[in-house]
């Protein structure tokens, strides 16, 4: 036993001196990484921590036998379990079947590869808008939004959409992050939600009645993707509630159920609305917040004064009414993404509502769920769900993990959309 020491003690010594030798003169590493494969063909424990050492050793010299040293090594940590480190070498090795190797192991769920996320992005091309006519949504959310996602995260973002990505080379899941399987491949680091529905199913039904959908969209792809997820995690969310109208009586149920979606009663909207527009004097708390956010949004350059906008919210009124009333689409002479607000309270009163295909470049067709998507009363109604319910959603989010909950309207520092509501939490 003395005696198969020492003789071990000094072939792993002759090892070191030859290596020592080679540090000065690197010449002679095409010598040491066949001694280093002769060596690991003995397969014997002592033998492979010498070719281990070896393999190591000239890995880390600038030398042309460096990536299959480092190949090797990579090797023998993998068949000794250390998938960890054996993936960190053969990426350092970068020779074709070391890469090969390093896509093995994540498909074998091996190594769980950390992950910067964001879900809702097929990495479009920047968002930008002219003010020549002062369009709500530019005046609302800025006018430049980059949805690239190129910077996020340090440049590390792996984006994650239903469809693919716009750009090529960038790195992209397609699927539903409701039913992806993170926690077999991934480590989830950082998660942005961005603008998801919140709720599973469209909002609007064929015949233009809103649904009474309470499934917690959003909640199911919070706990998808946390389940991938270590302590100190983050999770963001860019929340845009959808719009659900269903009896004042049920919008406390309902949101208890679905914190995320925006549950409203669309009379007590209309009425605010109406008072505002009568100039009436009224109690009413939703009549107050929408002058208020008319105010706070005038102030940021939208309209030519308070009134102008109380106007256009009344012609909007009036169009949805008839809307549901009908159940058919509304016919106007107006493009609702261009048309400056003046305009708009001008054709209003002068829309029609059919289901006819006849095409006519001046006169536009809008269903009820792109109508309200492009009305100042969608701003506010979801506004007005994300400030009720933020208390809902902290709940929510204590109760599956999550601390540090904060929610606050702000700019979103991944895409640079002004006046969002932004979620932001850290996993327990």
């Amino acid at each position: 036993m003395q005696l198969k020491f020492l003789i071990t003690f000094l072939s792993f010594t002759f090892a070191l001196v030859t290596f020592g030798y080679a540090a000065e003169n690197q010449e002679n590493t095409e010598v040491l990484y066949s001694q280093a494969i002769t060596f690991r063909n003995k397969r014997t424990p002592e033998t492979t921590l010498q070719a281990k050492d070896l393999f190591w050793r000239i890995g880390h010299l600038e030398c042309p036998e460096k990536n299959k040293a480092l190949h090797n090594y990579a090797v023998i940590l993998y068949s000794e379990k250390n998938c960890e480190d054996a993936y960190k070498y053969f990426q350092q090795a970068g020779l074709p079947q070391s890469l090969e190797n390093c896509t093995k192991i994540l498909q074998a769920g091996h190594l769980k590869e950390d992950l910067y996320l964001v879900v809702g992005s097929d990495r479009g091309k920047t968002i930008e808008g002219s003010d020549s006519h002062k369009n709500i949504t530019h005046i609302v959310h800025g006018r430049t939004t980059n949805v690239s996602h190129a910077s996020t995260f340090e440049g590390k973002a792996t984006t994650m959409d239903l469809r693919s990505s716009k750009l090529c080379d960038a790195k992209h899941i397609v699927g539903d992050v409701s039913s992806f399987n993170f926690k077999q491949r991934y480590n989830v680091k950082h998660v942005l939600l961005e603008r998801l529905p919140t709720v599973s199913q469209e909002t609007f039904t064929s015949d233009f009645s809103l649904k009474k959908d309470t499934e917690n969209y959003i909640g199911m792809c919070i706990q998808q993707t946390s389940e991938a997820m270590k302590s100190g995690a983050i999770l963001e969310i860019e929340w845009d509630p959808f719009l659900t109208s269903v009896d004042s009586k049920e919008i406390l149920g309902s949101t208890v159920l679905n914190p995320f979606n925006g549950f409203i009663d669309l009379r007590d909207i209309f009425q605010a609305v109406k008072f505002l527009h009568a100039n009436r004097a009224t109690e009413a708390i939703i009549a107050k917040e929408l002058r208020e956010q008319m105010t706070f949004f005038h102030q940021q350059g939208l309209g030519d004064s308070l009134n102008q906008l109380i106007e256009k919210t009344f012609q909007e009124v009036q169009i949805l009414e008839n809307m549901f009333r009908r159940h058919l689409p509304v016919c106007i002479k107006c493009d609702l993404e261009t048309c400056s607000i003046q305009k708009f309270i001008e054709e209003g009163p002068k829309a029609t509502y059919s289901t006819s295909t006849q095409r006519n470049e001046e006169v536009k067709s809008y269903d009820v769920a792109t109508f309200i998507s492009r009305t100042f009363l969608n701003f506010f109604m979801a506004h007005r769900a994300a400030k009720n319910n933020s208390s809902f959603v902290i709940s929510y989010l204590e109760s599956i993990g999550f601390k540090d909950v904060s929610i606050e309207r702000r700019q979103n520092p991944h895409n640079g959309r002004n006046n969002v509501w932004m979620v932001y939490a850290v996993k327990s």
